[in-house]
């Protein structure tokens, strides 16, 4: 991976609170997604593997529905998914289902 897509990783040192943690996740997935758009821009078309961490970072991040928008611009580019794709899928319902728990 080249310097310019591995300078939007976020780092975090402390051990955030849950609060923080939301942030850094939802922070997280905002970078993931940039780095997609730029791959793009660049004439890169995301793999089966990328698709699934972007659907990972969505659930990480509480964001159940962005993970559905992905799992479709996924089918539409015609890439086939895998258990990967389907256990990232589920993983992501799981994640925002304890977000939304554990924000109450």
């Amino acid at each position: 991976m080249s310097s310019r897509y591995a300078s939007h990783l976020v780092h975090q040192e402390e051990t955030p609170s849950h609060d923080e943690t939301t942030t850094l996740m939802k922070k997280t997935l905002w970078a993931s997604l940039q780095v997609r758009w730029m791959m793009e821009a660049d004439g890169y078309r995301p793999q089966g593997s990328v698709w699934g961490s972007l659907i990972t970072a969505c659930g990480k991040a509480g964001q159940l529905g962005s993970a559905e928008a992905l799992w479709l611009e996924m089918h539409a580019a015609g890439v086939v998914p895998t258990e990967h794709h389907y256990q990232a899928l589920m993983n992501a319902s799981v994640w925002t289902f304890q977000v939304l728990l554990t924000a109450t």
